[in-house]
C-alpha cells in the first residue's frame, strides 16, 4: 500500500523519459525540470502552519509547566492535581508537537527555496517508518513510567 502511495511517475518533456516523482534533472537526458510554484505555494502554507503550531504549543508548555510548578504555593490561582506520569504525559504531548511544527517549518522552508518536496518515494517511507518506531518508543517510555509510578518505584 505505502509502495503504491510513493510511485508516482513523472515524465521529462525534453525526452518523454519516466521517472520516479521529485528529481530536478531527467536521468536519461539530464534536462533540468521546471520548478513546481505549487510546491513552493505548499511550502508557504507549511511554513505558516508549522510556525503558528509551535507557538501555540510552546505558549501552552510553558503555561502547563508554570502552573504544575506552582501548585500548592501560596498565591496560586490555578493548580495540577494529577500525578507525576500524568504531568510527564501533558509535557511529552505538547513537547511532540513543538517538534511537529518545527518538522512543518522545515519542510515548508526547503520547498521554498528548492522549489520541491523534500524527499522522493524511498525517503518518504523512510520517515514513515522512523516516526512510526519513534512513536511506539515514546509510548512504550510513557507506559513503563506509569507502571512505575502505580507501583512506587519513583520517588515524590
Amino acid at each position: 500500500m505505502l509502495r503504491a502511495l510513493f510511485a508516482q511517475k513523472e515524465t521529462c518533456p525534453a525526452c518523454g523519459h519516466q521517472f520516479r516523482f521529485g528529481l530536478d534533472t531527467c536521468p536519461r537526458c539530464t534536462h533540468r525540470l521546471a520548478v513546481a510554484p505549487t510546491y513552493r505555494a505548499w511550502g508557504g502554507l507549511f511554513l505558516l502552519a508549522g510556525n503558528v503550531l509551535c507557538a501555540v504549543m510552546a505558549f501552552l508548555f510553558w503555561s502547563a509547566a508554570r502552573i504544575m510548578l506552582h501548585t500548592g504555593q501560596p498565591g496560586a490561582t490555578s493548580s495540577f492535581s494529577g500525578t507525576r506520569g500524568e504531568a510527564v504525559l501533558v509535557l511529552a504531548t505538547l513537547a511532540a508537537a513543538v517538534a511537529c511544527g518545527l518538522l512543518m517549518v522545515g519542510g515548508g522552508a526547503y520547498a521554498i527555496v528548492r522549489g520541491r518536496v523534500m524527499l522522493g518515494a524511498a525517503g518518504k517511507a523512510r520517515l514513515l517508518h522512523f516516526m512510526l518506531v519513534a512513536d511506539l518508543v515514546l509510548c512504550l517510555v510513557l507506559l513503563l513510567f506509569q507502571i512505575a509510578e502505580l507501583a512506587g518505584l519513583l520517588p515524590e
